[in-house]
């Protein structure tokens, strides 16, 4: 998992993950663009925290889970939301 969070931040020119740590992007999925990095897990809950008043209650080994879930099931739901969208605009 590491490897994959180096190779994203050399990617999108991003500064270099600290080690042990998770990464939180936000990445529009429908129309693509440019990943745009929110920080580290703290940097995350600090954001939640300001915007919508939500703290976490997950551990970290919790929080890496919920990463390597999001990680292995982020091509099927590419996938799916791209085929949704093109029998909408085609009707089928």
């Amino acid at each position: 998992m590491q490897n994959y969070a180096k190779q994203l931040s050399a990617d999108n020119k991003w500064p270099e993950p600290r080690s042990g740590s998770v990464l939180v992007w936000r990445e529009p999925m429908v129309f693509g663009g440019q990943k745009m990095l929110i920080g580290d897990g703290d940097d995350f809950q600090e954001m939640t925290s300001a915007y919508y008043g939500v703290t976490s209650q997950l551990s970290s080994c919790q929080v890496v889970k919920v990463a390597e879930y999001n990680i292995a099931n982020k091509i099927q739901v590419f996938d799916e939301v791209f085929y949704i969208v093109y029998r909408a605009l085609w009707h089928f």
